[in-house]
């Protein structure tokens, strides 16, 4: 099982968009694109809620950026 470590900044500043529950676009390599709200992560995976609720999984290894989006 793969360490999560909560001492580096991108775990940090993960968590801080959770308790802020700001809006994030997650671009996988495959190119399809992801927004919503973070729910949770965990050495593998963010958990991510659209607009509707509905919530994906995507595995850290898939992913090419994530960026905050500003508040409306």
């Amino acid at each position: 099982m793969t360490d999560f470590d909560t001492g580096i900044p991108s775990v940090r500043r993960l968590q801080k968009v959770i308790r802020d529950r700001e809006i994030l676009e997650v671009k996988l390599s495959t190119g399809d694109v992801f927004v919503g709200q973070l729910r949770w992560q965990d050495p593998d995976c963010l958990c991510l809620a659209d607009a509707e609720g509905q919530e994906s999984l995507l595995w850290r290894s898939a992913i090419a950026f994530v960026k905050v989006r500003p508040h409306p």
